[in-house]
């Protein structure tokens, strides 16, 4: 967060989809996790290691050592479902549960659009392979949330985002207020490029498509 130039300042507590999902590895707090062996396939980028910090787990390097799977997403910016979809069908055929820490089906990173965890996670569940998911638009990560906003009015708290999908679904599956940002996976849709308003038309027929209904939308999120 601090390359990205949100300083600490900025922020009072943080929780992410990885931080949830790491802390259920750690404290396996139900049946699911406690089903679990300890060896675990990793699959996602050089970046995402620290996730195996702490974590009282082996590390295997062929699915038929595991015993179960963590998903943080492609190793490459550039890959595509394709280049992983032999691995998915071996690791179903051997039936194992695969945890995803991002639902998110694709990032823009840099202008450019990237696939995440959540687009592995879909394709696995497609195939009839179990996946646990941890993040938005799953209400358990709200509630951790709510926990950390103890005190703070439902109806004060809004949920921003850019993915009608996850942010927005999320938000009003939480039953708070959900604010999309225009410039992001669905700028395109939307006809805009970052920082442009996008107009009521284009706005209508993508909200009419998804089922989505954000309180507001907003060109950038910026303070």
């Amino acid at each position: 967060m601090n390359e990205m130039g949100i300083e600490p300042r900025f922020y009072d507590k943080v929780h992410s989809s990885g931080e949830d999902t790491w802390q259920h590895l750690s404290e396996r707090p139900d049946d699911f996790y406690q089903s679990l062996g300890r060896r675990c396939f990793h699959f996602g980028p050089d970046r995402d290691r620290g996730m195996r910090e702490g974590l009282a787990l082996d590390f295997v390097e062929s699915l038929k050592e595991a015993d179960f799977i963590l998903n943080t997403g492609a190793h490459m910016s550039e890959d595509t479902i394709d280049r992983y979809d032999q691995e998915l069908q071996e690791a179903a055929a051997l039936g194992l549960p695969m945890i995803c820490a991002n639902p998110d089906l694709e990032v823009i990173r840099g202008g450019v659009r990237e696939i995440c965890a959540g687009a592995l996670a879909a394709r696995y569940e497609a195939l009839g392979a179990p996946v646990r998911y941890h993040g938005k638009p799953h209400r358990s990560i709200y509630e951790t949330c709510f926990e950390q906003l103890a005190g703070i009015p439902r109806d004060r708290i809004a949920a921003v985002g850019d993915s009608l999908r996850t942010d927005i679904a999320g938000a009003q599956g939480a039953g708070i207020d959900g604010i999309l940002i225009a410039g992001g996976i669905h700028a395109e849709a939307l006809g805009v490029a970052e920082g442009e308003k996008p107009s009521a038309g284009p706005l209508a027929r993508l909200f009419a498509a998804d089922e989505q209904q954000p309180l507001a939308t907003l060109p950038v999120f910026r303070w």
